[in-house]
């Protein structure tokens, strides 16, 4: 049972995250924020301070982003569910360097979020709102507005805090359109998760309203270290079974066929040439031919 000074460094504020999307119409904006930025920083000045980008060019593009087969396997990757993380609302979801990693690997120095102007500041809700468009490779791929929590009485975040806050919900949500992470937005994925990683407990913030709370559990935050040989090996038996080798990991005769199929791959494998191997064994198992 965690003790309270672990469940106060646990229990997160939920402004400090990206929010999962809340349904509903968008809230009237009440002041506009608008710091002084150099002319030459600026791509196109434009007097509509909503959309200082033109991407009527960009836009005509949609749906034309051609990928390759390892491209689409980085980005509709399933979620490993000891990455998920969760709000005390109950809500899971994933941090932004999730969605930035996925998508550098799958389009390194190929992707940018094109902010629509200035962020807005709605200060009737204490949100700032900020909308961006994603495009990859030169390829319009989505447009979504990213939120953030601001309250100038709250002394451990400014309003270039809550900029950055409102970007990476964006990301978020930019990736979501483009079919990332979907899981998160299953509802039997996210009770099945919570039942298997989290608690739901008191809140230790006791001026909080909020009674009770969901953490992660403690021993799910250790992720299970897997050693690179193992790691590879467990992907040779998943492209040995896809290829028809063996009939599933119990397969002691398919198993044996793989290895004779790798050869030296398969018994000089180590932590240190694991990654190299690995390739090497995928390919001889792609070019593998059943004996007639």
């Amino acid at each position: 049972m965690a003790d309270k000074k672990e469940l106060e460094e646990e229990v997160v504020d939920a402004d400090a995250v990206d929010m999962p999307d809340e349904p509903g119409t968008p809230p009237e904006v009440t002041e506009q924020i608008t710091p002084k930025i150099p002319s030459e920083l600026v791509a196109v000045e434009n007097d509509h301070v909503y959309n200082q980008y033109d991407l009527q060019v960009l836009v005509q593009t949609a749906g034309n982003l051609v990928t390759t087969k390892e491209q689409q396997e980085i980005v509709f990757t399933k979620v490993k569910e000891e990455e998920v993380h969760i709000l005390p609302t109950g809500a899971v979801y994933l941090p932004w360097t999730w969605y930035a990693d996925k998508l550098s690997s799958a389009f390194p120095m190929s992707w940018v979020m094109v902010p629509q102007g200035l962020p807005q500041y709605i200060e009737a809700q204490g949100l700032v709102i900020w909308g961006f468009s994603l495009i990859i490779s030169g390829v319009f791929c989505g447009f979504t507005v990213g939120q953030a929590s601001f309250s100038s009485k709250n002394k451990n975040m400014n309003y270039a805090d809550a900029m950055e806050g409102a970007k990476s919900n964006a990301l978020m949500r930019l990736c979501k359109g483009i079919g990332m992470a979907h899981e998160l937005w299953d509802k039997e994925f996210g009770e099945a998760w919570k039942a298997k990683y989290a608690d739901y407990v008191d809140n230790p913030q006791t001026w909080s309203r909020t009674k009770k709370v969901w953490i992660k559990r403690k021993e799910a935050r250790q992720p299970k270290v897997v050693d690179a040989v193992t790691a590879a090996k467990s992907e040779w038996v998943a492209a040995a079974i896809k290829k028809g080798i063996m009939q599933d990991k119990k397969d002691a005769a398919g198993v044996e066929e793989l290895k004779i199929t790798l050869l030296e791959t398969y018994t000089d494998i180590t932590p240190e040439n694991a990654s190299k191997y690995l390739k090497i064994g995928l390919k001889k198992i792609e070019e593998y031919v059943k004996p007639s």
